[in-house]
C-alpha cells in the first residue's frame, strides 16, 4: 500500500515538474519573442539613420582665428548725470467740491550719476551695462487732490 502511494506521488510530482517546465518554456518563448521584435525595430532605426553627416558650410579655423585677431575691440568708460522723473500721485478728498482739482505738493526731479561701460567692435556697439549708479536727489512726487464732495449750493 505504501508502495502505491510513493508511486503516485512520484506520478503527482513528475506531472507538476513536467507543467512547471512547460510553464517555463512558453514564458521562455514570449522573452525571445519580445527581443526578436526589439532587435528587428532597432535594425530598421540604424538603417534609416544616415551613417555619414557631410559638413554642408566648411570652415578653414586658421581663417576665422586671422579675422577674429584683426578685429577692432575697445571699451568706454562713460560718466552721466540723469534726471530722475517724478511720479504723480491722484488722492480723493472729500472736503473739496466734486469737479476740483487743487495741487497741495509739486513735483521735484531728482538727480542720479551712473557709470556705463560701453564695448565696441569695430564701431559697433556690442554691449552695454551700468555698472555703477548713485541717487544724488531722490524725486519728490507730486500731488493732486481731486473733490469728490458735494457742491455747496449757492445761498
Amino acid at each position: 500500500m505504501e508502495k502505491k502511494s510513493n508511486e503516485k506521488i512520484i506520478v503527482v510530482l513528475t506531472i507538476l515538474l513536467f507543467l512547471s517546465l512547460l510553464f517555463f518554456c512558453v514564458n521562455m518563448f514570449d522573452v525571445l519573442k519580445q527581443k526578436t521584435i526589439q532587435a528587428s525595430a532597432l535594425e530598421k532605426i540604424v538603417e534609416e539613420t544616415p551613417q555619414i553627416l557631410i559638413n554642408q558650410n566648411p570652415v578653414n579655423i586658421d581663417d576665422e582665428i586671422e579675422k577674429n585677431r584683426n578685429i577692432d575691440l575697445r571699451e568706454e568708460m562713460i560718466y552721466e548725470e540723469q534726471d530722475l522723473e517724478y511720479t504723480t500721485q491722484y488722492i480723493d478728498n472729500e472736503e473739496l467740491p466734486s469737479g476740483t482739482i487743487h495741487v497741495s505738493q509739486i513735483g521735484i526731479t531728482g538727480m542720479q550719476d551712473t557709470i556705463t561701460i560701453k564695448k565696441y567692435s569695430g564701431d559697433e556697439l556690442v554691449s552695454e551695462q551700468i555698472v555703477a549708479s548713485n541717487v544724488k536727489k531722490a524725486p519728490i512726487n507730486k500731488v493732486v487732490e481731486i473733490g469728490v464732495g458735494r457742491r455747496k449750493k449757492p445761498i
